[in-house]
């Protein structure tokens, strides 16, 4: 069992040299980096899953990506909203993607909103809505 805190404290202090293993060609080395970016917590996060997303290398890279996504929630919202509306091409689509992953509500849905009010519907908001979908049935009382 591996104490994901001593992890935090460790990728915190050696932020650029542990995102400097995402450009390794070791596919476990890259995904175990990429986790290690994600203990800490920091919205900064952001762009290493996505340059681990635009650069997959592995079946489970995007696995990685999105479910850091989950875990970090609406602390990634901003982050993730301010590139699905500045970027293009799949970078953008990614985070627009990324947007519905975190399932952070009405602060997700109201960064598509402006996407699809300046961008139209692009790709990656029909994905992040069936996310965002999918919290939202969760978490709603079953009428029976």
């Amino acid at each position: 069992e591996v104490d994901a805190s001593v992890v935090a404290k460790f990728a915190a202090a050696n932020w650029r040299a542990v995102r400097g293993l995402l450009s390794r060609r070791n596919l476990c080395l890259r995904q175990a980096a990429f986790w290690a970016l994600t203990t800490t917590r920091r919205p900064e996060v952001v762009e290493p899953m996505l340059a681990l997303l635009l650069d997959q290398r592995g079946n489970f890279d995007h696995d990685y990506a999105y479910v850091a996504a989950m875990h970090l929630g609406a602390k990634l919202v901003r982050p993730l909203g301010t590139v699905a509306l500045t970027a293009r091409g799949l970078r953008r689509t990614f985070a627009i993607e990324c947007l519905g992953m975190t399932r952070a509500g009405r602060a997700s849905v109201s960064f598509l909103r402006r996407v699809v009010a300046k961008q139209g519907f692009v790709p990656g908001v029909l994905d992040a809505l069936r996310e965002l979908q999918r919290l939202d049935l969760r978490h709603r009382p079953h009428r029976g």
